[in-house]
């Protein structure tokens, strides 16, 4: 019966992208892709019966869809329900990277496509803001919709849930502590930085791959030295520094995982938001090392009705989280286009205190991590502390 459902619910979502459309039926959308093919089998399981090159070739194929309804989420000012969609462009990550062209396209047409139901702010999620330079590309190609990227919710909550391990697990105030970057010349990663700079924190090392150095050194480093002018920073594109870091943040855009075990030393703190994740599953097996799905929110009452495998039905992407607290307070500009920065995170922040959100409990792969082994790793990372 399960089976017949889900074929049924495939049919009528790409159904409906043909039939007419009803206006006004949402106030705002968030688009998404499959991070990857296991995302496409936990919705929708009879495609484990195809050979998977068919189900990644259909999948490309498809149509921009409005995959969901978002529901519970209340006007901030009324009290009145505010709806939105999900639209999937339904192109891996791969295919986005490889052909940026057909992304544009799929992501205008998903625009269009929640414009024409009455939608008026749109979310950017997954790597659909990378493609399209964090929406610049699409300001001269969309009208009478605004857009936001997530970013400075995504930032807000990462920084979030480190502040929880060292006053709640470690004891440690920020300024004890030094931090890696993986990612920092991109919008989530400089917006960290900025954070932990304002925060206090002891060191950086900001990394990227070599051609991003440069957009570090002549972007980031002076607003860090300006909010914070005893920072110590370092710069790299050499994984391998990574052996004498405590905690890290991820946010790159590659499709592929980057850190391996052979990077980390034992007791290590991961905070992993890119998506698909930068880190190796070998890395998240490792019972020395903790990585945390740092994009992740619990919030309540808000159901997407979709099946992203999280711990809690109400947890779900920070990104998203963004676009929902815009939605609540009616907001009618772009919110954050391009990067993110400290107003836009300050602003968010203090907006969304009224919907009760917060990070989510710690987990990865779809499964809660376990407190023995958030503990092994917290004592391990103290005794490496002792010595800085």
């Amino acid at each position: 019966m399960k089976f017949i459902k889900q074929i049924i619910k495939f049919f009528r979502i790409c159904l409906e992208f043909w039939l007419p459309f009803k206006s006004n039926t949402y106030k705002f959308a968030f688009i998404v892709h499959p991070r990857s093919i296991k995302d496409a089998y936990r919705e929708f399981s009879f495609f484990k019966k195809l050979p998977q090159n068919v189900v990644i070739k259909l999948i490309n194929k498809l149509p921009p869809l409005i995959v969901s309804k978002i529901t519970g989420l209340k006007s901030q000012q009324n009290n009145v329900s505010v709806d939105g969609c999900m639209v999937s462009i339904n192109l891996f990550p791969e295919e986005m990277l490889n052909n940026r062209e057909l992304a544009i396209k799929k992501i205008i047409k998903a625009i269009k496509i929640s414009q024409r139901r009455g939608v008026k702010i749109v979310g950017l999620g997954g790597l659909t803001y990378y493609v399209i330079r964090g929406g610049i590309d699409l300001l001269d190609k969309i009208y009478n919709i605004h857009l936001t990227t997530g970013h400075a919710y995504t930032a807000y909550n990462i920084i979030a849930i480190l502040n929880i391990i060292l006053n709640e697990k470690l004891k440690l105030p920020i300024n004890k502590i030094k931090i890696a970057i993986v990612g920092a010349a991109g919008s989530i990663g400089s917006s960290c930085a900025q954070l932990l700079a304002r925060d206090g924190i002891k060191e950086l090392l900001l990394m990227d791959i070599q051609r991003k150095l440069e957009r570090i050194n002549n972007l980031l480093l002076p607003k860090l030295k300006e909010i914070n002018k005893n920072l110590k920073i370092a710069i790299s594109s050499d994984l391998n520094l990574l052996k004498n870091e405590y905690f890290i943040i991820t946010a790159t855009n590659s499709p592929e995982a980057l850190i391996h075990s052979h990077h980390l030393s034992n007791g290590t703190i991961i905070l992993d938001d890119a998506q698909p994740s930068d880190v190796h599953p070998e890395v998240i097996e490792n019972d020395n090392v903790l990585v945390i799905e740092a994009g992740l929110v619990h919030t309540p009452n808000i159901k997407t009705h979709f099946n992203f495998g999280f711990k809690d039905k109400y947890d779900n992407y920070s990104c998203l989280a963004e676009i929902l607290v815009l939605a609540s307070i009616d907001y009618k500009d772009h919110f954050v286009v391009h990067r993110a920065n400290l107003e836009a995170i300050d602003k968010i922040k203090e907006w969304s205190k009224n919907l009760g959100f917060r990070p989510a409990e710690f987990q990865n792969q779809e499964r809660v991590i376990g407190e023995e082994k958030i503990e092994r790793v917290i004592n391990l990372l103290a005794k490496r502390l002792l010595s800085f």
